[in-house]
């Protein structure tokens, strides 16, 4: 079953639908500006820094994640049907994916349609590949990454890489790449009623302005299910299993197996198109995530054990063990609790957070005298950077004694951890990250 928090993709997909639906004629400057609010999916991943820079004459950003390996690049390429997004809108995403594998990310803003049609794109994709290289990082520490239009655009970029003679990356992470400009995959048909943001005629519309007035759906540094993939390198594609693109990720994987390259599939149940923007907030996108960061780290020669990967945080949650709580209590009633939830609700936090790259240890309490015995024990078996007092110790005059006391063994045992709160268990991400 989706979690609540992977929801927000098809709310906001259904309010760009109903939006272009009340204004057919919407120009294509509000359609770009609307879109800009991609980035809301993502939470912010923390102890990264942000550069403007230039790539072999194409706009870029540097991703920079702290104490990463700085001779390792990931080559990212936002989606947006080749006409809308930005290196913006993907920032937070692909900071999540570089902090995860422990290199820095390279995000370009390419150039797009109708401004600019095919090849517009791919040569600026090829340009700050090329202009990487020249920058002394060896073509085996660079990985390419992109979604949906830039999908498309990690694979193509290589073919036309290969077609001017210089090496190919270590490897292609792609998230629902949209690569079939004909529109021509069966699940645009048995998905139809799942798919909440695309449909035939729309895909039609982008792919023509993409390619322009000439443009051919079936030229292979357009569509690479037209291409000769003999020879690329590993590829590793995600997509949602109610995705009207679905085939395309089926088919190009099928396509580049075929031509003897070592591919990876994975189809996520019930996701929608690039639900990966919704990392740092969604345990499903956190998964896929770091699904990717650990399939290309060893190909990058890093490993799970390099000591170029960022130190994972270790992070302390102190919270009432349910088992002691009476639910039937004025205070509590009112919430609709139970011991199930409470445990769902630690469990999934915990599963983001380690999904995210963080060291999650739970601490929980009873209501007497054995809790600060229990918090000590732990602060002082494992030195932690950040410590979480959950809402229930504190929240309640009852406990607040008790509060106290914990607060002050965690001050006398842990002097350097940070010191947060969350609201709720479903919180606890975000109280994490506030800090860390």
């Amino acid at each position: 079953m989706a979690s609540k928090q992977i929801e927000t993709v098809k709310v906001l997909y259904r309010s760009w639908t109903a939006a272009q639906a009340a204004n057919p004629n919407m120009p294509l400057d509000e359609q770009r500006d609307m879109m800009e609010g991609w980035a809301q999916l993502t939470g912010e991943p923390g102890g990264v820094d942000y550069i403007e820079t230039e790539a072999g004459g194409v706009p870029a950003m540097w991703i920079v994640p702290k104490g990463t390996a700085q001779d390792r690049v990931l080559l990212c390429v936002h989606g947006g049907g080749f006409v809308v997004a930005s290196m913006y809108t993907h920032r937070k995403l692909f900071g999540h994916l570089a902090r995860l594998m422990g290199v820095r990310a390279l995000s370009l803003n390419y150039r797009r349609a109708p401004e600019h049609a095919h090849p517009a794109a791919v040569n600026d994709v090829v340009a700050a590949y090329q202009w990487l290289l020249e920058q002394g990082i060896k073509p085996e520490h660079i990985a390419i990454a992109g979604d949906s239009a830039g999908g498309a655009l990690s694979i193509t970029a290589q073919l036309l890489a290969r077609e001017r003679g210089l090496p190919l990356p270590a490897g292609a992470m792609l998230m629902s790449p949209w690569v079939d400009l004909e529109v021509s995959g069966e699940s645009w048909v048995s998905n139809k009623s799942r798919e909440v943001l695309f449909t035939p005629e729309m895909m039609h519309g982008l792919a023509s302005m993409f390619l322009g007035p000439n443009g051919n759906p079936r030229d292979a540094l357009a569509n690479p299910l037209y291409a000769d993939l003999a020879g690329l390198p590993p590829v590793y594609i995600q997509v949602g299993g109610d995705e009207g693109l679905l085939d395309d990720s089926r088919r190009l994987a099928e396509r580049a197996r075929n031509a003897g390259v070592d591919v990876r599939l994975e189809i996520f149940p019930e996701m929608q198109h690039v639900f990966q923007m919704c990392a740092g907030r969604a345990p499903e996108a956190d998964v896929a995530v770091g699904n990717f960061a650990e399939w290309m780290r060893p190909r990058l020669g890093l490993g799970a054990a390099s000591r170029s990967m960022p130190t994972r945080k270790s992070v302390l949650i102190i919270g009432f063990d349910p088992q002691y709580l009476d639910f039937s209590s004025p205070e509590l009633a009112p919430l609709n609790l139970s011991a199930e939830k409470i445990m769902a609700g630690f469990t999934a936090e915990n599963k983001r957070l380690r999904g995210l790259g963080y060291e999650p240890d739970g601490c929980l309490v009873d209501l007497g005298e054995t809790a600060e015995a229990a918090v000590a024990s732990r602060l002082r078996a494992k030195q932690y950077d950040c410590v979480i007092i959950g809402a229930g110790v504190r929240a309640n005059p009852k406990y607040l004694l008790l509060f106290e006391r914990l607060l002050n063994v965690v001050h006398e045992l842990a002097s350097k951890a940070r010191i947060g709160f969350n609201t709720k268990p479903t919180d606890t991400v975000d109280a994490v990250q506030r800090w860390l």
